[in-house]
């Protein structure tokens, strides 16, 4: 079984603790949420047992913002804020949906932050067993302005002595992700990065792990992968530059979906999965009938 543990704080609007989990299931995929004081925090993915081994990959939060004070007088400051401390209110949310669950944040308790409120949305795909998720950051403050969302950003522990990460550098890589630590990064669209996903897999036929920025409009973000190979593990995550970052009050809403699914294959099976969505969705894409050279088979 596929296991995703996802610690979340569960708050009412009182500030009281809801002790009761709520579960997301999406095929292989479980989603286990838990209340927490100051956010909502999340556990690494396990792609083997039903619990993350020991030695277990660092935490990493959801998602994480970038802030510039706007004061009338003197220098500006950069703050930071993320998903697992710092808010004084958070819920989770069962959408109209049965396959919906809304998660959102609010009161951050630096009273310089005031204003902001993040929202994200989990829609369940058990039939790919996979989750979709969108993230907007509405900013309510003239005298703060984004600069940049974090989202997603995920640890993700594969066991196996042959694990690789795929990253789309040219026409994609696949680098051992055992022997020794690897990363990389790069801006999307570019020359050297030329597709929105990432992966992690082995050489057997379990479950992999795809992530995606199902963007229909391509729009800039950063794309990092990492390998940690003390803990069996890997970590990604997408960095966006928010629109209109000079001004105050500018709010971020996410370009089209992050996509996380399991996966049997290697990196052709992952880059199948962002085909098929390409071919789908991706406003760039040529029309049918000039997708393909009639003169190739």
């Amino acid at each position: 079984m596929f296991a995703l543990l996802l610690l979340a704080a569960i708050l009412t609007t009182n500030g009281t603790v809801a002790a009761e989990p709520h579960t997301i299931e999406a095929g292989r995929l479980h989603l286990v949420l838990l209340p927490d004081e100051n956010g909502i925090s999340q556990a690494p993915v396990s792609l083997g047992p039903d619990e993350c081994l020991e030695p277990a990959p660092p935490t990493v939060p959801l998602f994480s913002l970038t802030i510039s004070t706007l004061p009338e007088e003197g220098a500006p400051e950069t703050l930071t804020l993320d998903a697992t401390t710092g808010w004084k209110e958070t819920s989770i949310t069962a959408g109209p949906d049965p396959k919906s669950t809304g998660l959102s944040w609010s009161e951050p308790n630096d009273d310089r932050l005031q204003g902001l409120t993040v929202r994200v949305q989990i829609q369940s795909r058990p039939e790919e067993s996979a989750l979709a998720w969108s993230i907007a950051v509405q900013n309510d403050n003239p005298n703060l302005t984004l600069r940049e969302v974090v989202f997603p950003n995920v640890a993700v522990q594969r066991p196996d002595p042959h694990r690789f990460i795929f990253f789309p550098r040219g026409p994609g890589t696949a680098k051992s992700a055992v022997a020794s630590a690897f990363h990389d990064q790069g801006p999307y669209p570019n020359g050297w990065t030329t597709m929105q996903f990432m992966a992690v897999y082995g050489a057997g036929a379990d479950d992999g792990f795809y992530l995606g920025m199902h963007d229909p409009w391509g729009s800039l973000k950063h794309l990092h992968a990492q390998s940690l190979p003390d803990t069996q593990s890997a970590a990604f995550s997408i960095r966006h530059p928010v629109p209109d970052m000079s001004r105050g009050g500018n709010d971020f809403q996410l370009p089209g979906q992050a996509v996380w699914r399991t996966f049997q294959g290697d990196w052709f099976d992952a880059s199948l999965i962002y085909r098929t969505w390409v071919e789908a969705e991706a406003k760039w894409w040529p029309a049918k009938e000039n997708a393909n050279r009639q003169d190739t088979p």
